[in-house]
């Protein structure tokens, strides 16, 4: 799913979703459920757009029980034009591929892989503290973890310092090749079998 598309349907997407040349994207792949923390997303709007007037936002994720707040929310922003809220979509391999911040700012995650697969798709990754994920999302190393205050200015540095975006996109390749992919899963649960069965 994560194999690079070719340029030529990147710059198609791109048009597709309205985004014009020089646009940078910052993405969040979520439900409009409460757990996701969009409220918090939607809120960093203004400061992105101010830090860099080429920041569109977009949520590409189901409607839920807080559509109606979050649309409410983007309508008092002063950069509300910013903002797209694309819905459900079939295709969040390539919108990664053009994404170019991939954001969680959950409250709560069981494993975030919306932004694990960012790591496989070669997009930075800025997120939150979550519990559940610490070892996995390190500060500096594979993502940009910051408090939800912070997260915003954290993203504009990131967007623009292209040796740290190239560095966590490595890392993050390294670590969804190591931890995450198919394959590597299906060894880690023959190892719990295995110590199950008192073979190990």
């Amino acid at each position: 799913r994560y194999v690079p598309l070719p340029a030529a349907d990147l710059v198609a997407l791109r048009a597709d979703l309205g985004l014009e040349d020089g646009d940078r994207l910052v993405l969040s792949v979520a439900r409009h459920e409460p757990p996701k923390g969009l409220d918090r997303f939607v809120g960093m709007v203004d400061e992105l757009v101010d830090r860099d007037p080429n920041v569109v936002v977009a949520i590409a994720g189901r409607d839920g029980v807080v559509t109606q707040q979050l649309h409410a929310q983007a309508a008092a922003l002063r950069h509300a034009d910013r903002l797209k809220f694309l819905g459900h979509r079939g295709d969040v391999p390539a919108l990664l591929q053009i994404a170019d911040v991939s954001v969680c700012t959950s409250y709560r995650e069981g494993g975030a892989m919306a932004v694990v697969e960012a790591w496989a798709a070669g997009t930075p990754v800025a997120l939150v503290p979550l519990d559940g994920l610490k070892g996995v999302f390190v500060d500096g190393q594979n993502a940009v973890v910051r408090p939800s205050d912070q997260l915003a200015a954290a993203i504009g540095d990131l967007l623009s310092d292209a040796d740290l975006a190239a560095r966590l996109v490595a890392q993050g390749r390294a670590d969804f090749a190591a931890r995450f992919t198919v394959e590597r899963s299906a060894e880690q649960l023959l190892d719990v079998y295995r110590w199950a069965a008192g073979s190990v």
